[in-house]
């Protein structure tokens, strides 16, 4: 499957004109030549009030070029104050039709406040290249959580994220077990640190954190492994490990206190 990821220079502008330069910059990054192309978070801004009209642009686009095309940003509810924003990526066919719509779980400490009153657990979506599905950014770090993919079968995980401070091998641990745990491909696109593509079994087939500054328009074409996702054990007991812990300790006291005690006699003491 050949990807193009990309970030649009109106990446934080909540604004008609934003919102309008990043429809413009999408159009651009479409290629016959790709299968899917693929924003990074908060990669487009707007309000609630004109999230038809966003849904509408984003399949025109993606029809018009016959692509998969997967848009992530915030948006705000206009009815409230600023920090009423829900984190979303968005997942349309070569038809146009929107076939996910995946709210991110986990807010960034610090970074970020949102609301995920309407957040769900992740889903899959079939297509030609296996079935996909998405966690954002900081939810990759809760392994209970994009579990829920890889119980669901997924062939290729997308993660759109963004790292406001450059961040290089103190995420690479996690995100390679993210991949082995569940036997899916996983892709970490990031805007400002180290983005990463990963087979099932935790092999990096592509990491571009030096690569992606080379390119012009913030464009990177990548092939990606299809239909290559492996059975993994984990993603269907993780949500019993810990009692699985609880119950092996419980029988390991039970056992030590039923071993009868041998007492040695004081002839068998050997005296120094």
């Amino acid at each position: 499957m050949q990807l193009e990821i990309w970030q649009p220079d109106a990446a934080s502008a909540c604004t008609p004109e934003g919102f309008a330069l990043n429809l413009e910059e999408t159009a651009t990054a479409v290629s016959p030549d790709v299968d899917m192309v693929l924003q990074r978070e908060c990669a487009f801004s707007i309000y609630k009030e004109v999230e038809d009209a966003a849904v509408a642009a984003y399949s025109e686009i993606a029809r018009e070029g016959g692509v998969y095309l997967g848009v992530a940003g915030y948006i705000y509810d206009s009815g409230a104050d600023d920090s009423t924003v829900t984190n979303q990526f968005w997942l349309f066919d070569p038809m146009g039709q929107r076939q996910m719509v995946y709210t991110k779980n986990k807010a960034a400490s610090g970074l970020e406040t949102l609301d995920t009153s309407e957040a769900e657990p992740p889903t899959v979506v079939d297509t030609p290249f296996g079935r996909i599905s998405c966690v954002i950014c900081n939810d990759g770090a809760f392994p209970s959580l994009v579990a829920e993919a890889g119980r669901l079968g997924a062939d290729i995980i997308l993660s759109p994220s963004y790292d406001p401070v450059t961040v290089l091998d103190t995420e690479t641990p996690g995100i390679l077990a993210r991949a082995c745990e569940n036997g899916s491909a996983y892709l970490r696109f990031v805007k400002g640190g180290r983005s990463m593509v990963l087979d099932p079994y935790g092999r990096v087939s592509l990491d571009y954190s030096e690569s992606m500054e080379k390119e012009e328009n913030h464009i990177v074409t990548m092939e990606v492994p299809a239909n290559r996702g492996v059975f993994a054990l984990y993603p269907h007991v993780a949500g019993y490990l810990e009692w699985v812990v609880v119950a092996l300790s419980v029988c390991v006291v039970v056992v030590y206190s039923l071993v009868p005690r041998v007492a040695l006699h004081p002839s068998s003491y050997v005296s120094v």
